[in-house]
């Protein structure tokens, strides 16, 4: 009776604890999403990758931070929220984080091409745009006001209250996270991951994310993460560029929807669909990675560092293998991604730019 009763009691505590297991796994991943939002009339890549994190079932935002990149930060931040009243998401904060780089600056830029040549897309220092002003939206001003904080400040804070839960997305420069580890050493041991778009190995000029602040990269590749990912080299793949973009198959099945947020995406990715463009979807690649990880098809474990030495190859990405020496032995590996499931990708992404704004 006594070995029943024994067994019985087991049965219920193995039953216990794979039901919590299905709880636990049923549970959206907490994300906080740094990006440099810049909106129409520009690229729309980094505001459909929000709308990724947003409309997933798959993650819950804890807040969305912003960083000047593709634009100054402030009209960066108008964007974000002005998505977030067309998507029915109001209540997560926006936050506003860096206005300049570290160490790079327009006129150092400048310098730098007088002396090695283009450097190509440059974002906010291409703008005639002072990075105080915000110009009138083609989508519309935004009724909401941005979060009363700092992006670094917000990150750590939601990092210690949810220690080893929260996955870091960054979309754009790191000059954010760079400030946050300065701030805070334990950060990067309480995130659970860190999921960037970037970091394309000995390109040159380099890619334009950490060519704007290669101080801040460096910072931020150097530290000891849990895990992180790197999904810039994939972009650059000749069967992603062919086949993640917004091609007239994507138009197509987004047009069919009718929904708000696809209306959003279509009338305001034109240049993302000009024939002459066809750019791949590069922040909403980094987006799916995060999200389903099974999308991932190839990928490798390289050390990666950034050249921060202001000559010809200042923010180049440099990869060791195992073979090769290391100059920093405390790194940790970062995963580089090679390939995807391009229509595992497709099918969420079609899905997430279809979506009705969410009930108020």
């Amino acid at each position: 009776m006594r070995n029943s009763n024994t067994i019985q009691s087991y049965v219920y505590l193995l039953a216990s604890l794979f039901l919590f297991s299905l709880a636990r796994a049923a549970e959206p991943q907490l994300v906080i999403v740094d990006n440099d939002f810049n909106g129409p009339p520009n690229t729309l890549s980094n505001l459909r990758a929000a709308l990724m994190f947003l409309e997933s079932s798959e993650v819950k935002v804890l807040g969305f931070t912003v960083v000047t990149g593709d634009g100054w930060r402030d009209e960066e931040v108008a964007h974000t929220l002005k998505l977030l009243e067309i998507a029915g998401f109001k209540d997560i904060p926006v936050v506003p984080g860096a206005v300049l780089p570290l160490v790079n600056s327009q006129e150092e830029t400048e310098a730098w091409e007088m002396l090695y040549g283009s450097v190509g897309y440059k974002g906010a220092f291409n703008s005639r745009m002072a990075p105080d002003k915000i110009p009138l939206l083609p989508e519309g001003m935004p009724a909401g006001r941005p979060a009363d904080s700092f992006a670094p400040i917000f990150m750590i804070q939601q990092v210690h209250a949810h220690p080893h839960e929260v996955s870091i997305f960054a979309g754009g420069p790191l000059t954010n996270l760079a400030i946050t580890l300065r701030l805070d050493p334990e950060f990067p041991k309480l995130v659970k991951e860190l999921v960037f778009m970037g970091a394309l190995v000995n390109l040159q000029p380099p890619d334009f994310n950490i060519r704007f602040d290669p101080e801040a990269a460096h910072i931020v590749l150097t530290a000891p993460w849990p895990s992180i990912t790197s999904v810039g080299e994939v972009t650059s793949s000749p069967n992603t560029k062919a086949q993640a973009i917004l091609s007239e198959e994507v138009v197509k099945k987004l047009r069919a929807t009718n929904s708000p947020i696809a209306k959003y995406v279509l009338e305001y990715s034109q240049v993302d669909l000009d024939d002459n463009n066809n750019f791949p979807l590069w922040d909403e690649l980094a987006a799916a990675v995060l999200i389903d990880p099974l999308v991932i098809t190839k990928s490798e474990d390289i050390y990666l560092d950034v050249d921060i030495d202001h000559n010809m190859d200042y923010g180049r990405v440099h990869a060791w293998w195992d073979d090769q020496h290391v100059p920093h032995t405390n790194k940790c590996k970062v995963r580089v991604v090679d390939a995807i499931d391009v229509s595992r990708f497709k099918a969420m992404f079609i899905k997430c730019m279809s979506a009705y704004p969410a009930s108020p």
